[in-house]
């Protein structure tokens, strides 16, 4: 993934885990960044990034599991 651009934010890991796996099964290469504040060590979102090309078949898949 050469210029991957954020698609998605969740609070909990759990819901950015369920996303990728399905972004996975639609043929979407996906990757999660947690946004952990590195001097509390607090837990902060998850940011799930797809490749610039795939913004698009990505957002529909997302668009369907809000709404789960």
């Amino acid at each position: 993934m050469d210029n991957k651009v954020c698609v998605y934010t969740a609070k909990q890991e759990h819901s950015a885990i369920l996303l990728r796996d399905q972004l996975t099964d639609a043929g979407i290469e996906s990757v999660i960044l947690d946004q952990k504040d590195v001097v509390s060590g607090i837990v902060g979102q998850f940011e799930i990034h797809v490749d610039d090309k795939k913004v698009e078949a990505a957002k529909q898949i997302v668009e369907a599991f809000d709404h789960e």
